[in-house]
């Protein structure tokens, strides 16, 4: 049965990426190994973990009905956990069931739910993650403050559970989701349609899946916004510096990013001192990748240089400093793991968002091909 994909224009990033590759088996043998999480370095630095993704509402439906709200969160509560306790079914229902065809592989999907899906996924409301999400957009304000709308949320951005409940529910609300991770929290929801008791009534939750690229336009749409979404945490805070429409109800994924090396090469580190005159691959320059990964670095007491930070001249490798180099896609980033382009030969470290992380250490003896445009 398949979904209806929305694919509408203007685009904003994503942290998270579907990967779609092919197989060419018995090349190239490497092997891959996590070297860092950047959620448990984060956790361990700052005392707390850092939200990704977030459960928002339209302000005028949650102002005025706190009670139905509480509900919907309460599905998406119920549907992240069967994501995390079934990853297998869950695979299954997201690449042959609901054919979300962009998604990574089936035995990718449930491995990833398996092992760090079990961090990733994991529901909390707004009374308790609030604290998380004004410091981790405090630290990014202060890293890069375009990247949450110019300046921290005040607590108007948070969603009152005990709000007022005067006001009317239509028979029907939407629920979108990016297609991506985000897309395997919600496939309970896809599958089986729930609908809500309130107000003496069934109200149906219709989600839809959005590629990434369509989550602002279809916050924005004047005519027929979305009522519900979940979207990156940084687009919650810049959607409601700009226009207050849209509040937190509760933090739907947590971080998604890791330090990858090429075991072959590096011997294997154990400290972020390691990193040291080594370079590190990754994409988006103005987005989480780029926040996360410097304010960890530089929090452990390590200088950052930007090889190639778009709007400023280039510089070179330096071997007191860690440094970090920025690709046009993940994919191309995990292809120069591979080596499979030939300006990106010998790879040793990269920062990878899921699925990638995953599929690189479940290759052995595959390798995955993936086109590039930086041959």
């Amino acid at each position: 049965m398949k979904k209806q994909l929305l694919i509408l224009s203007l685009a904003f990033i994503m942290s998270f990426v579907t990967l779609v590759a092919c197989i060419r088996p018995g090349e190239d043998e490497r092997t891959f190994r996590i070297a860092f999480d950047m959620q448990r370095e984060w956790e361990e630095e700052f005392g707390f973990s850092y939200p990704q993704v977030a459960l928002v509402a339209r302000r005028e439906l949650a102002d005025n009905n706190a009670n139905f709200v509480n509900q919907v969160a309460k599905v998406i509560e119920n549907s992240i956990n069967f994501a995390r306790n079934n990853a297998y079914q869950t695979a299954y229902l997201a690449r042959d069931v609901l054919e979300f065809a962009e998604m990574p592989e089936r035995d990718v999907i449930e491995s990833f739910i398996d092992t760090t899906g079990q961090d990733v996924f994991n529901f909390q409301g707004v009374i308790e993650s609030k604290e998380a999400i004004g410091k981790f957009l405090t630290e990014l304000h202060s890293t890069l403050p375009a990247f949450v709308g110019g300046q921290v949320p005040s607590d108007n951005f948070y969603f009152n559970p005990l709000g007022n409940n005067t006001g009317n529910v239509p028979n029907s609300v939407s629920l979108y989701v990016p297609i991506g991770a985000p897309i395997l929290a919600a496939t309970y929801i896809f599958q089986n349609n729930p609908t809500i008791s309130y107000d003496n009534r069934q109200i149906t939750l219709a989600p839809s899946a959005v590629v990434a690229t369509a989550l602002g336009p279809t916050l924005a749409r004047p005519n027929n916004p979305a009522d519900f979404a979940l979207v990156p945490i940084n687009l919650a805070a810049t959607r409601f510096n700009n226009f207050g429409d849209y509040v937190v109800v509760g933090v739907a994924m947590w971080g998604i990013f890791y330090i990858v090396e090429n075991h072959d090469l590096t011997g294997g580190v154990t400290n972020l001192n390691d990193l040291k005159g080594e370079i590190i691959y990754t994409f988006q320059p103005t987005a989480s990748p780029r926040v996360v990964l410097q304010t960890v670095l530089e929090a452990n007491g390590l200088e950052v240089n930007f090889i190639n930070l778009p709007g400023v001249p280039p510089n070179s490798r330096r071997d007191d400093a860690v440094n970090i180099y920025f690709m046009t896609s993940w994919e191309n980033v995990y292809r120069a793991m591979l080596g499979r382009i030939m300006a990106y030969q010998d790879v040793r470290f990269a920062l990878l968002a899921e699925p990638y992380a995953t599929s690189l250490t479940l290759r052995n003896a595959d390798d995955i091909y993936l086109e590039s445009d930086e041959e």
